[in-house]
């Protein structure tokens, strides 16, 4: 006799974690380049330049994952030959 689950297991997603961690990051570096943006300093200019241009580079970087996981998400779900 095997025993059932009452609640159905709940499958890891990377790519949700990822996005989340991207999401939490480029929240963080906008506000580090507002930050450096309103002081006004010679170090503030320095890190508000590389700040604004580090969210552009995460928003590329997951828009590329995303379509990964598309293309791997669709090809999962494509009905094989001979069912």
């Amino acid at each position: 006799m095997t025993l059932r689950r009452s609640t159905p297991r709940v499958q890891f997603d990377p790519l949700r974690v990822v996005m989340s961690v991207y999401g939490l990051v480029a929240l963080l570096l906008i506000g580090v380049a507002g930050y450096a943006l309103a002081t006004q300093t010679v170090v503030g200019s320095i890190v508000g330049s590389v700040v604004t241009l580090t969210p552009t580079f995460l928003a590329a970087t997951a828009m590329g994952l995303l379509l990964v996981a598309t293309f791997f998400a669709v090809r999962r779900f494509e009905p094989t030959p001979g069912r």
